[in-house]
C-alpha cells in the first residue's frame, strides 16, 4: 500500500546489472547476471579515475563559482550609480516630483538646498520645492554645478553668494544674492574655500 491512493509502484531489484534474457536478446543465448566486485579492478584503475574524477568535480566547482562571480560583478556594474559626464552640468535637469504633477528645474534655478528629513528643501527665487532625495545624492548630482556643502544639512549654489563672513568660532554666515543669510559650519569651510 502506497501513501497516495490509486499509486501503485511496480519494480524489481538486483545486486548489479541483468543481462537480457533469451527473449528480450531477440533470441540471442546470452543470460545471467554481472556484477561489479573489487576482484575486478586494481589500484591503478581506481587511482586513475579517482584522480580522473576529482579534476572533473574541481572543474565543475570552479566554472560555478566564475559564473556566481561573473553575475555578481554585472549586478553590481548595472546598480553602480552613473557619474555625470563632464560638462553635463548645463544640460542637467532634476525631475521633481508632486504628487502627480512632475516639475523639471535646472540646477542654475536652485538658490540652496535643505535637509527636511526624507526630503530635500530646493529653495528656488519666491518658492522651496520638496524633492525625494537625500543630501548626499544631491551634492553627488549637482556637484558639477557648482554646489558647495557648507554645513551637514546645506548645500549653496556658489554663483548665488554674495558675501562670506566668518565668526570667531570659525562658522561663517553665507549672504546670497537675495538678500537671505545662510549659516555654514567650520567643518566645510575647506570645501567652501576651494571652490
Amino acid at each position: 500500500m502506497t501513501p497516495i491512493d490509486g499509486l501503485a509502484v511496480r519494480g524489481t531489484w538486483s545486486k548489479g546489472f541483468r543481462i537480457p534474457s533469451f527473449g528480450e536478446a531477440n533470441a540471442l543465448p546470452t543470460t545471467g547476471f554481472v556484477t561489479n566486485t573489487a576482484a575486478l579492478f586494481n589500484d591503478a584503475y581506481h587511482s586513475r579515475h579517482l584522480l580522473g574524477a576529482m579534476i572533473y568535480e574541481w572543474r565543475k566547482d570552479v566554472l560555478s563559482y566564475a559564473a556566481i562571480v561573473g553575475i555578481y560583478t554585472l549586478w553590481r556594474v548595472y546598480r553602480a550609480p552613473r557619474a555625470a559626464p563632464s560638462g553635463a552640468g548645463e544640460d542637467l535637469t532634476l525631475e521633481v516630483r508632486d504628487g502627480s504633477r512632475r516639475m523639471f528645474i535646472r540646477p542654475s534655478e536652485i538658490i540652496w538646498v535643505e535637509a527636511a528629513g526624507n526630503y530635500a528643501a530646493l529653495h528656488l527665487a519666491g518658492r522651496e520645492v520638496l524633492h525625494r532625495a537625500t543630501l548626499a545624492s544631491l551634492e553627488q548630482t549637482l556637484g558639477g554645478s557648482g554646489f558647495v556643502r557648507i554645513h551637514r544639512a546645506r548645500l549653496v549654489n556658489w554663483a548665488q553668494v554674495a558675501e562670506t563672513r566668518t565668526n570667531a568660532a570659525g562658522d561663517f554666515i553665507l549672504t546670497l544674492r537675495d538678500g537671505r543669510e545662510i549659516g555654514g559650519s567650520r567643518r566645510y569651510r575647506a570645501a567652501m574655500l576651494n571652490s
